[in-house]
């Protein structure tokens, strides 16, 4: 699969630090991966798991119920709630406990209190540069609260038969909360199946624009955006206990694949790469019955 160096890699993400000062954090401008990807991988991570998006069938396995730490991987469930329970158009109200100087991690959009934004415009701002204090403005806009809104997570989860997951913020900065390479499979799925995910997702670059701030440009933090044919998102995620996190997916032709990597210890870019080139090209899909058609029967034991 083309795998050269892209000829546009992506520009290193500008990364807010706690005391506002940004630096840079650089990101692979090429895919290190193996040259014959009908072999089964290799996958130097906890636990990995690739699937098709549109089916759930497993097509790689390893350790998928292990229940880990997910980092910012956590989003993709603060934004299916969202997109389902929220008006993209709304005008959220930035509060003194979302404001960004209130917000731990180093990924913020750098909101203040009183500050008046649209959900879509926070919602670019969580799946793109993983803006830590964009989730709790959601959090608090969709559930009145953040308590109440991570047992919205829950309870959703608990409908999605997510049975290895617990969240425990809206943004993953915890590492008290956990899931499994097989739930965030759930979870995607269930994710694109909503209205706007995809769109989001798929975005490299949005400014972002709000009522009472300067515009603010957010880059994507997924480069697979732009080092793999056929990407199509989804979120990247990192802490120290939780390591290097990515669930990635890509389509080719009307075959859609979800390749989830937890617990890399470098960047789990390669690792999902990989993963995609191993489904696409190990597999093929085959029709083996259409609704309606009915199998001879067969005797097992001497029964019918």
């Amino acid at each position: 699969r083309a795998q050269p160096p892209a000829p546009e890699p992506p520009p290193p993400t500008p990364v807010i630090q706690p005391g506002g000062q940004a630096s840079l954090s650089p990101f692979p401008s090429t895919l290190r991966t193996p040259s014959t990807s009908t072999e089964l991988p290799e996958i130097h991570a906890a636990s990995a798991l690739l699937a098709d998006l549109d089916t759930g069938q497993v097509l790689f396995d390893l350790d998928r119920n292990e229940r880990r730490p997910i980092a910012s991987v956590t989003k993709i469930m603060t934004a299916l709630l969202v997109v389902e329970r929220a008006d993209l158009t709304d005008i959220v109200t930035v509060t003194e406990d979302a404001a960004s100087g209130q917000v731990s991690g180093i990924s913020g959009l750098g909101l203040v209190a009183g500050e008046r934004i649209r959900v879509d415009e926070l919602l670019y701002a969580l799946l793109l540069q993983s803006a830590n204090d964009a989730a709790v403005a959601l959090a608090e806009h969709v559930s009145g609260s953040v308590s109440a809104f991570v047992d919205d997570m829950n309870a959703r989860a608990e409908q999605l038969g997510m049975t290895r997951t617990m969240f425990t913020s809206p943004n993953g900065l915890d590492d008290t909360g956990y899931s499994s390479a097989a739930d965030l499979v759930r979870l995607t799925r269930a994710a694109y199946r909503s209205p706007g995910f995809a769109s989001v997702v798929a975005t490299r670059f949005h400014t972002v624009e709000s009522l009472d701030a300067e515009p603010r440009i957010v880059q994507n933090r997924n480069v697979l955006l732009w080092l793999y044919p056929g990407a199509i998102g989804v979120k990247t995620g990192f802490t120290s206990p939780a390591g290097f996190c990515l669930v990635g997916a890509a389509q080719q032709g009307d075959e859609r694949l979800v390749a989830v990597v937890l617990g890399a210890p470098g960047e789990p870019f390669t690792a999902a790469a990989t993963l995609l080139n191993y489904g696409f090209d190990a597999f093929e899909r085959r029709t083996l019955l259409r609704e309606g058609e009915r199998l001879d029967d067969v005797d097992v034991g001497g029964r019918s």
